[in-house]
C-alpha cells in the first residue's frame, strides 16, 4: 500500500522540470560579460599609464653638437646620449660607457642589469 501511494504521487505530479536552471545560465553569462568589460577597460588605462611614462624626447648628437628633439624626429643610426637617471628614449646599442638598467618591465628581473659597449638596450 505504501508503495502505490509513492507510485501514485509521482504520477499525479509528473516529471521534475528545472526552469530555474535556464534563469541561472543566463545570469552566469550576463555576469561573467560584464566581468570581462571591467576587465577589458581597466587593462587600457593600465597600458595608457604606461604609454605616458615613455619618453618624450631624446638627446641626439649631429656633428658633435647635442640637441634635445621630438622622439618623432630620431632616425636610424642617430647617436643618442643618455644621462644617468634618465629613460632610454629609443631601442639600440650601447657605444660608450657602461651602467646598470632597470629592464624589469620586460624581463620581470628584479635587479638592475650591467650594460657595457656593446650591448643592446630596449626602452
Amino acid at each position: 500500500m505504501c508503495i502505490k501511494r509513492l507510485l501514485r504521487v509521482d504520477h499525479i505530479t509528473g516529471p521534475h522540470l528545472y526552469f530555474e536552471t535556464s534563469a541561472v545560465l543566463i545570469t552566469l553569462i550576463i555576469l561573467g560579460k560584464l566581468f570581462e568589460a571591467k576587465a577589458k577597460g581597466r587593462s587600457s588605462e593600465a597600458i595608457k599609464k604606461l604609454m605616458g611614462l615613455q619618453a618624450k624626447t631624446a638627446i641626439v648628437v649631429r656633428d658633435g653638437v647635442e640637441n634635445e628633439i621630438p622622439l618623432e624626429e630620431v632616425v636610424i643610426g642617430d647617436i643618442i646620449l643618455v644621462k644617468p637617471g634618465e629613460k632610454i628614449p629609443v631601442d639600440g646599442e650601447v657605444l660608450e660607457g657602461n651602467t646598470a638598467i632597470d629592464e624589469s618591465m620586460l624581463t620581470r628581473e628584479s635587479l638592475p642589469v650591467d650594460k657595457k659597449q656593446g650591448d643592446v638596450l630596449f626602452k
